[in-house]
C-alpha cells in the first residue's frame, strides 16, 4: 500500500485536504503550536516533519512573519505533507543563521528552503514535474527575480526604513524571543541586514520602490487570470510568491509603500485569497484600497517634479539678477581698487611728500607730518625716477 501511494504521488499532484490546518502564534522560546493535515496519502506521519520558524501574527492573519517560513508552509500544504510547527523564532538555532529549519523523523535536519524542497523531491514530492522545459526555465527566471531582488526590497522595507524599524520591526522580533535573546538577536539581525544591503541597493528609496513596482507588475502579467502562475496546479514558485505577497499585503507598518503597490494589482490579491481559503482555511483578505491609493498619491506628489507658477519663475529671475548685480559690483570695486592709474597717482603723491619734506629740511623748518599710509601698493621713488 505504501509503495502504491508513493507511485501515485509521482503520477499526479496532490489535491489539498478538505480539513485545513490552523496556526497559532506563540510568544517564542519553548512554546510551539501544531499544524496537521488530515489527508495522509503520502505516508508521512502527522509528527514526522517539524517546521522551525518565526511565529505568525493572527492580527495580520499571517501564519509566519517571515516570507521564507511562509513559503515552506505553503509548499507543504501544496504537497499534502503533514507537519508540526515549532515557533523557535531564533535564527541562531540554524547553522545558516536563518529560518526555516525542517526536521524529518529519519533524523535529518535541513536548514535552507531550497534544500528542503530538494530533499522532499527525493521523497517523491515534486510540484514542478508537470511543467514543460520552457515553463521550468520561466519558473527559474521568476524565482531568481523574487529571491535576488524582492527579498532585498523586503529587508530594506523592514530594516532600512527608519520609521518601520523604530515603530514595528525591532519590537516584532524581540517580542517573540525570551530574555536575554530578545535584547541582542534583533540588534544583530539589524546590523547584519543593513551591512548586507549597503552595497546591494541604491541609497535613494524611490529607486528601490520603483524596482518593487516593476517586479509586482511582472508578476501580475505572468499570473494574468490563471489560478496559479503556471496554470491551474500549484508549483514551487507559487509557494515562494505567496510567502512574499501575503507578507507585503498584511503587515501593518508606518510606511505602507509595498502594501499599496501589491494591493494595486487585483489578481495578486485574489491569488493570495485563493490560497488562504483553499489551503489555510482562512477568509479572504479585507483590504481597504482607498487609504492605500491616497498613500501612493502623496508619495508620488512628493517625488514628482512640481510645475512652477509664473510668480515662482519671476521670483527666481529677480533672485538671479540680484546675485549677478552683486557679483558685478564686487568685480568693479576690485578693478577700481587695483587700477594702474590709481596706483600711479598714489606713487606720485608719495614722491611729492618726499620732496616737500626734503625742502623743509633744507630751509631749516620742521617737516610736515606725513599721513599714515600703510598701503603696500605705494612705492617710494627717488628724485631721479620721476
Amino acid at each position: 500500500v505504501s509503495l502504491c501511494r508513493r507511485v501515485s504521488t509521482r503520477l499526479s499532484p496532490m489535491e489539498p485536504s478538505s480539513s485545513s490546518s490552523s496556526f497559532h502564534a506563540g510568544d517564542g522560546g519553548d512554546e510551539s503550536s501544531e499544524s496537521h493535515i488530515s489527508n495522509n496519502d503520502h505516508g508521512v506521519g502527522s509528527s514526522s516533519v517539524t517546521l522551525y520558524q518565526f511565529s505568525g501574527n493572527p492580527d495580520w492573519r499571517l501564519p509566519s512573519i517571515d516570507p521564507q517560513c511562509l513559503r515552506i508552509q505553503a509548499y507543504f500544504k501544496f504537497c499534502g505533507i503533514a507537519y508540526d510547527i515549532n515557533n523557535c523564532n531564533n535564527p541562531n538555532a540554524s547553522p545558516t543563521k536563518k529560518l526555516p529549519i525542517v526536521a524529518f523523523d529519519m533524523g535529518t535536519t535541513v536548514a535552507d528552503p531550497e534544500e528542503i524542497i530538494r530533499f522532499t523531491n527525493k521523497m517523491g514530492y515534486d510540484l514542478d514535474r508537470h511543467l514543460s522545459y520552457q515553463q521550468q526555465a520561466d519558473l527559474r527566471a521568476f524565482q531568481a527575480l523574487v529571491e535576488d531582488s524582492l527579498e532585498d526590497i523586503h529587508l530594506y522595507h523592514l530594516w532600512m526604513e527608519q520609521q518601520n524599524v523604530d515603530s514595528v520591526t525591532q519590537m516584532l522580533y524581540s517580542s517573540r524571543l525570551p530574555f536575554p535573546a530578545n535584547w541582542w538577536v534583533p540588534k544583530m539581525m539589524k546590523r547584519n541586514i543593513q551591512a548586507q544591503l549597503a552595497t546591494k541597493l541604491p541609497a535613494d528609496s524611490e529607486k528601490v520602490y520603483r524596482k518593487a513596482a516593476d517586479i509586482y507588475t511582472a508578476l501580475s502579467r505572468k499570473l494574468a487570470s490563471n489560478e496559479f502562475f503556471f496554470g491551474n496546479i500549484p508549483t514551487t514558485f507559487d509557494a515562494l510568491a505567496f510567502g512574499y505577497l501575503l507578507n507585503h499585503l498584511t503587515m501593518e507598518l508606518p510606511n505602507q509603500k509595498l502594501k499599496a503597490l501589491v494591493a494595486s494589482h487585483e489578481n495578486l490579491r485574489a491569488f493570495c485569497d485563493r490560497i488562504l481559503k483553499k489551503y489555510f482555511g482562512e477568509e479572504p483578505l479585507m483590504i481597504n484600497q482607498e487609504p492605500l491609493l491616497k498613500f501612493l498619491e502623496r508619495k508620488n506628489k512628493k517625488s514628482a517634479p512640481k510645475e512652477e507658477s509664473s510668480e515662482d519663475k519671476a521670483f527666481k529671475r529677480a533672485s538671479a539678477y540680484s546675485v549677478m548685480f552683486g557679483l558685478l559690483t564686487l568685480v568693479v570695486f576690485g578693478l577700481m581698487h587695483t587700477h594702474p592709474l590709481r596706483q600711479e597717482a598714489r606713487r606720485l603723491l608719495a614722491a611729492h611728500r618726499k620732496r616737500v619734506a626734503a625742502a623743509a629740511q633744507e630751509a631749516g623748518e620742521d617737516a610736515p607730518d606725513e599721513e599714515d599710509d600703510s598701503d603696500d601698493d605705494i612705492v617710494e621713488y627717488d628724485d631721479d625716477d620721476e
